[in-house]
């Protein structure tokens, strides 16, 4: 007589990995990919489900080629980002001046949704190989005696081990395993972002436009979203009086009425969203690798969003780190010294780049924050 057919096992889940990127943003996945390109296997553990508004929306051109690097430009195509043909900006002076992106080799830039952006990025890298852990929480991140890591992490409600030779900080500003490794923050200015979105609506070309402009008490960002929406956010330094009034929406408006171009872009729009403040300062950790690990992305380095780099920096310094893991892998004793020496260049080039056009804006010599960014880079 036959057997009755036993249950079907499935696999155990792989558990060891040559790399764990602790963080599943841009900087976290972009690492995953270019190292899957190399050959390692890796874990990804992000925390949320990509169900979070992200800001960070506007994408210069020259991250074309970035994208192309990490193999996923095609993906990136198919979801029909909004075009960004340029910055048109009222800084220095109150009337509008253009730096469109007509001239540049890789064409327009793009106004994206970063929820689906972020989550494009680990999908391809789940796909190429990555195990990806959604909605994880790290409970422990510990180095053995033999220089492996060991994390304990909580997703679904169940507890996990999960072993790797190296370990990559992808957390954003946290540097949740840099500051367990007893790194500290080095905070160089209070930059927030109170950010609001505004409904769709009919508008003419110029929206496909970054507006930037300078006010009294900071500066704002608008630009178009790919659902029609506008996203406004106003930048101050999270100490100075205004900011302490703008968790009221009125004192928030009217702080937006006293501006020209950017009421001008949201008159015929309704608030479409509560305000929410978001850390914009400039900051990095004290140093950037140490025994078996590096921080990318956020995690290392934040810039101010007058930058327009943000995302452009965290794809840039994934790849950066994937190749810098793979030499230490083969045995080149300087390659985290080397990928630190280029974050600090960065880190310094970016604070002189800063200061120069911080000090392009005088129309407000008595302004706290103007004061305060009018001095050498700190």
């Amino acid at each position: 007589m036959s057997k009755p057919n036993a249950p079907k096992r499935q696999a155990p889940q792989k558990s060891c990995f040559d790399v764990a990127v602790v963080g599943g943003g841009p900087g976290g996945a972009a690492t995953a990919l270019a190292l899957n390109q190399l050959g390692h296997s890796v874990v990804i553990v992000e925390r949320s489900n990509y169900e979070k508004i992200r800001i960070g929306e506007t994408l210069p051109p020259n991250i074309q080629r970035l994208l192309v690097n990490l193999d996923v430009w095609d993906r990136f195509s198919a979801q029909n980002h909004a075009r960004a043909v340029g910055i048109r900006s009222a800084w220095g002076h109150a009337e509008l001046y253009d730096n469109d992106f007509i001239h540049n080799p890789y064409g327009s830039g793009w106004h994206i949704d970063r929820a689906r952006f972020d989550e494009m990025l680990v999908l391809a890298a789940e796909q190429t190989g990555t195990h990806v852990c959604r909605g994880a929480q790290v409970v422990s991140c510990l180095q053995c005696l033999d220089g492996d890591w060991q994390i304990d992490i909580v997703s679904d409600g169940t507890r996990k081990n999960l072993k790797a030779k190296f370990v990559v900080d992808a957390t954003g500003r946290a540097a949740l395993v840099a500051r367990r490794q007893g790194v500290k923050r080095m905070i160089i200015d209070r930059l927030i972002a109170v950010v609001a979105f505004f409904s769709a609506t009919q508008e003419r070309s110029a929206r496909h436009f970054t507006l930037i402009e300078a006010s009294a008490g900071g500066w704002w960002y608008s630009a178009l979203l790919p659902d029609s929406r506008i996203v406004t956010a106003y930048m101050t330094d999270a100490d100075l009086d205004v900011a302490n009034q703008l968790r009221f929406p009125w004192r928030w408006q009217d702080q937006l009425n006293r501006t020209t171009h950017t009421r001008a872009r949201v008159q015929r729009r309704s608030l479409d969203s509560e305000l929410r403040i978001f850390a914009a300062n400039t900051s990095r950790v004290e140093r950037f690798t140490g025994s078996n690990w590096l921080a990318v992305g956020d995690a290392a380095i934040t810039f101010d969003p007058l930058s327009s780099q943000g995302v452009y920096k965290a794809l840039r310094s994934g790849l950066r780190a994937a190749r810098s893991i793979n030499a230490h892998f083969s045995g080149v004793n300087s390659s985290l010294l080397d990928y630190t020496a280029s974050l600090e260049d960065e880190f310094k080039n970016y604070l002189k780049t800063r200061s120069y056009y911080y000090q392009r804006e005088v129309r407000w010599p008595a302004s706290v924050f103007w004061q305060r960014r009018a001095s050498v880079p700190p």
